[in-house]
């Protein structure tokens, strides 16, 4: 090591963005080290551009500024226990964090430090020239997901403020007069519920996503359709002096568009600055023209928006999370290859060799059984991620960067690992995701149970029987396989955890949608759908239920006894045994608070009349909003009736739901 160098110290930094100066969280004994941490660090926190993780170099005679720093440094490693409780006074979120970097490069240093101990003492130099590189292709992929977020917060902006309006004499009587939709179709947010810094728009995604799909189903999709009418000939002819539809703003939404546009460009110009924009370069005109309506580069209150301005950011984010999974799916290959080339030209004791350099020389048996651990850990947390957000997400879905974060790198990893591992080719199937990623547009409205179950359950059985007949077993502690291991651990449970803590989060906020009716819904179902779920008499303040009409020992009961027939559209003859009564809607609690006509799991109880007890998305009834509404159904059941056991369950093939109880019309 040169003179300069032994007399330098190694400290690592993080920041949340490019603004903010850096925060010191911790002290690495040379620059090798800094540079294999900082790379892990990227590969664990950094996929979105709020962790920026680097290093800095401060000269042996720079006595204040290491003082200053080390002693930053103590501070953090003081604070190792993760609940601010224990502490007084009690310590910043931000300092929390840096704590837990601080335990995590701990831990990595000394996995690192055992593995280069294994290698002649001239490889322990300094890899800046690989890791230099390496940092670029992270950083272009963190400028390219820091425009995708920034045009995806910009159009759920638009959809917030714009209003759709059609001219349409039929419908208003008026040829000047324009058509809209209902008040009560727009989508409703309360004052506490907004924040100024536009994060409220990816939290109730779900009731912009709601509106626009309204939107679309009375004015048409892409570029709309003008307004119809059948004649009496039976002919569909376009009625006279109506017009294609447009989104219209007001004054306010186009001063906040304007800013989000600048923020976008400000963004790519950032990253063209630093030499990050490669990945970007495909879309830049795309993406500057859909900052504002065709044609135009400001937003003017007075000028209609064409209809299809929304599709147009629809394909291009389609395109931009498309060309980023494959971006992120290659990168590892490219960078393996690399890597095998340069080692056929290179020896490992050469004074460039880094972490992967060292153990390109793990012995067969270590890389065999590391690879079938490694492949074990990265399906469980695939299997977790699916189940812990869709789970939820046919009620309640949110904006999560670190769990997608998670995902993504859990997804890339699997690829690659059964892509490229030597002694995994013959894994007996093809790994392909079921998404590409977790953002709630993804994953709105997707059952677990029914869609992604089966993958789920199928690829970690498969995972698992594979594992079990190729023999893996624990490794020895501080072994090349063991090491191998626990570099990927942390990630590993990372990204269980985020799963756990946002299937925990989401579970929390459907019971408050319960517990408070008259709450807001957070976008997971429509206000109707979770409208009195339950009758409560006005009388007496007690819930209805059967044993107010008779029915009795209903604990002993079966949901196969039980059945109800339509009589009309209001009433039904329920029988159980020998029991039977005239039953309404408002009897079995599905009364609209509001209306005070039938709720909405109503009518579907009366569409699984209709089709005999069982639907599936061949049916006429068949809906995406069935999934939440069948289980508020079953739901409202249960608590009526008292029975043990789902009311409801999927058919025999998992392609539809199908009643226990006999259910009919007259």
């Amino acid at each position: 090591m040169s003179d300069v160098a032994s007399a330098a110290y190694f400290f690592l930094t993080v920041r949340s963005d490019a603004s903010s100066p850096p925060s010191v969280f911790y002290y690495a004994d040379d620059e090798w080290m800094a540079i294999e941490l900082c790379k892990l660090f990227k590969s664990e926190f950094g996929e979105f551009c709020e962790h920026e993780f680097s290093h800095m170099v401060v000269r042996g005679d720079d006595t204040t500024q290491l003082v200053r720093l080390r002693t930053a440094v103590d501070e953090v490693s003081l604070y190792q226990d993760p609940d601010p409780g224990i502490y007084d006074p009690e310590p910043t979120q931000e300092l929390l964090q840096l704590a837990n970097y601080y335990s995590r490069a701990t831990q990595w240093e000394s996995l690192l430090e055992t593995l280069r101990k294994q290698e002649p003492k001239e490889s322990r130099t300094n890899g800046l020239e690989q890791g230099a590189a390496t940092t670029t292709g992270e950083l272009d992929i963190q400028a390219f997901e820091r425009v995708q977020i920034l045009l995806e917060k910009h159009r759920l902006m638009f959809l917030y403020f714009a209003v759709p309006k059609q001219i349409n004499p039929l419908e208003t009587g008026n040829k000047w007069q324009p058509d809209s939709l209902k008040p009560d179709q727009f989508p409703k947010f309360k004052s506490d519920e907004i924040d100024d810094d536009g994060e409220f728009l990816f939290t109730y995604r779900r009731r912009l996503e709601q509106f626009v799909q309204t939107c679309y189903s009375k004015f048409g999709s892409g570029a709309g359709s003008k307004p119809r009418v059948l004649t009496e000939d039976g002919t569909v002819v376009d009625v006279e002096g109506g017009s294609l539809p447009a989104w219209y703003l007001d004054d306010g939404a186009c001063v906040y568009l304007d800013e989000s546009a600048e923020q976008i460009l400000a963004s790519m110009r950032d990253a063209a600055r630093k030499g990050q924009s490669r990945l970007l370069q495909p879309f830049v005109k795309a993406i500057k023209d859909a900052l504002h309506d065709e044609g135009k580069s400001k937003w003017y209150s007075s000028e209609p928006v064409r209809w299809e301005y929304v599709s147009r950011l629809d394909s291009i984010l389609h395109e931009l999370k498309t060309f980023e999974l494959d971006q992120l799916a290659s990168s590892k290959t490219a960078t393996t290859e690399d890597a095998a080339t340069a080692s056929q030209n290179d020896s490992t004791d050469s004074p460039n060799a880094t972490a992967e350099d060292l153990l390109r020389g793990i012995p067969e048996e270590d890389d065999r059984n590391s690879g079938l651990i490694l492949l074990m850990l990265l399906a469980q947390a695939y299997y977790k991620m699916l189940e812990a957000t869709t789970s939820i997400s046919d009620w309640l879905t949110m904006m999560d960067l670190e769990l997608n974060s998670s995902y993504i790198w859990t997804v890339q990893n699997l690829t690659n690992l059964l892509n490229n591992h030597k002694h995994l080719r013959d894994f007996p199937e093809k790994f392909e995701p079921i998404f590409e990623d977790l953002y709630p547009t993804t994953i709105a409205d997707v059952e677990w149970q029914l869609m992604v179950a089966p993958h789920a359950d199928g690829f970690l059985s498969a995972v698992q029987r594979y594992v079990v007949k190729k023999g893996a077993y624990e490794p020895e502690e501080g072994s090349p396989a063991w090491i191998m291991v626990q570099l990927f651990r942390p990630g590993v449970e990372t990204a269980i955890e985020r799963a756990e803590n946002y299937n925990r989060r989401l579970c929390k906020a459907r019971q408050r949608m319960f517990d408070s009716p008259g709450t807001a819904q957070t976008g997971a179902a429509s206000s109707e759908d979770v409208t009195t779920a339950q009758k409560v008499d006005n009388a007496s303040g007690t819930q209805a239920s059967a044993t107010h009409f008779g029915f009795t020992s209903l604990a002993d009961r079966k949901w196969s006894e039980l059945t109800i027939r339509f009589l009309n559209s209001e009433t039904v003859s329920v029988k159980l045994l020998d029991k039977s009564a005239k039953l309404t809607y408002s009897d079995l609690g599905m009364i609209d608070g509001r209306s005070r006509g039938p709720t909405k799991q109503w009518y579907l109880l009366e569409a699984f009349a209709r089709d005999r007890g069982e639907l599936t998305w061949t049916s006429p009834s068949a809906s995406s909003e069935n999934r939440k509404r069948r289980k508020l159904l079953s739901d409202n059941l249960k608590s009526f009736f008292g029975i043990q056991g789902e009311p409801i369950v999927l058919t025999e093939d998992k392609k539809g739901w199908r009643t226990v109880f006999n259910v009919s019309e007259s």
